[in-house]
């Protein structure tokens, strides 16, 4: 589809429109559309989208008459709420109207006429629901305002987040974890560890077992691969392959050094991503993932045995040797839910990362031609 996005400014203008503008822009183009985006200042063109710069006032409102009937699809972001180009609203407003097979939207992220701080004449348009729009609020206290000030409701997508970035992920883990879905997952783990027998990796994966059994979406991240010179190193990482298999977690339990190998960067973006580190080692001479997980403020599991006691008595979960795998997991879960900040960051994950707004909200507004029935 030919889609059109509408705003005073577009990157590398820095603000928290031009932010959602610009991933509402990725977003489509990345669905395979053509976008373009129509602002005063902006520049910032990336593969399937074009940046259009318009003239303030009357010639710029004379553009958008001639291209947007060309669309078949036109997202306004501000435009018919604000009153900083009251020529291309009063266009915007005459076109919808004229060209209803064209979708028409109007994104409400702010709202003059509710805002002390502008004064706006009580038979504006400003005050009004734009006939031939779907209006659209980033919030139900926004849609509430709408509601309040033109007696019509409005729909509510809110803004996103892009958790690669926040976190500062790197490029490697960003895109697996995006393109395998790790941030709609209830918890996320990390063995940080090579293949090595007494790493315990199989343990890993027998409590990520017990909590999907629980009901549990949840994720293991092994970072480390197997000892390319040690034939017995081999043979253990093979028996990890069976038995994630024979346990049915290929879509649950991932050993890194099949996508990457595991840089320095790529395992601290990894400590970032997880809610909670299990180093369910059989011996260690010290335990450097104990006071990794610590600094990244991530909740450690790990046996109760010298040296990882003696490295930080405090804090985490230490189990006895010998627990069982659904003993742990139970342990665990309740660990994490005594943590509201991990509950609150789930949350956010699950429910505004950009790609989850995407599939809930943005792309099914052009699945049908008639949004208004």
């Amino acid at each position: 589809m030919r889609i059109a996005l509408v705003h005073y400014s577009y990157s590398p203008v820095v603000g928290g429109v031009e932010t959602v503008l610009q991933n509402h822009a990725r977003i489509f183009a990345a669905a395979g559309h053509r976008v373009t985006v129509y602002c005063r200042e902006g520049s910032a063109s990336e593969p399937g989208i074009e940046v259009q710069t318009i003239p303030t006032g009357s010639r710029g409102a004379d553009l958008l008459r001639q291209t947007l009937p060309e669309q078949d699809a036109v997202f306004v972001h501000n435009v018919l709420t604000m009153p900083f180009e009251p020529d291309w609203t009063e266009a915007l407003l005459n076109l919808a109207p004229q060209h209803p097979n064209t979708l028409w939207f109007s994104w409400v992220h702010d709202l003059a006429a509710t805002n002390p701080h502008y004064t706006v004449p009580q038979d504006s348009a400003l005050r009004k629901s734009p006939t031939g729009f779907r209006s659209i609020a980033i919030s139900e206290h926004r849609a509430g305002e709408f509601l309040g000030l033109t007696g019509t409701p409005c729909a509510v997508i809110p803004n996103g987040i892009d958790p690669g970035g926040t976190l500062q992920l790197t490029p490697a883990v960003a895109d697996l974890a995006r393109n395998l879905g790790w941030f709609k997952r209830d918890w996320i783990l990390l063995h940080p560890a090579r293949m090595l027998p007494r790493k315990n990796i199989e343990f890993s994966l027998r409590t990520l077992r017990a909590l999907r059994s629980m009901g549990l979406d949840c994720v293991l991240l092994v970072t480390g691969a197997p000892d390319a010179q040690n034939p017995s190193h081999r043979e253990y990482a093979a028996a990890l392959e069976r038995l994630r298999a024979e346990l049915e977690l290929q879509q649950h339990a991932f050993f890194l050094h099949a996508f990457f190998e595991v840089s320095d960067a790529d395992l601290s973006s990894l400590y970032a991503l997880s809610d909670a580190v299990l180093f369910p080692s059989l011996q260690e001479g010290f335990g450097l993932p104990v006071l990794e997980a610590a600094l990244h403020r991530v909740p450690l599991v790990c046996p109760d045995i010298p040296p990882l006691s003696e490295l930080l008595p405090e804090g985490g979960l230490r189990y006895p040797p010998g627990c069982a795998p659904g003993d742990l997991a139970c342990s665990l879960v309740a660990l994490l839910a005594q943590k509201p900040q991990n509950l609150t960051r789930k949350r956010v994950l699950q429910t505004y990362a950009w790609e989850t707004v995407a599939e809930r909200f943005l792309l099914p507004l052009l699945e049908s031609k008639h949004p208004f029935a």
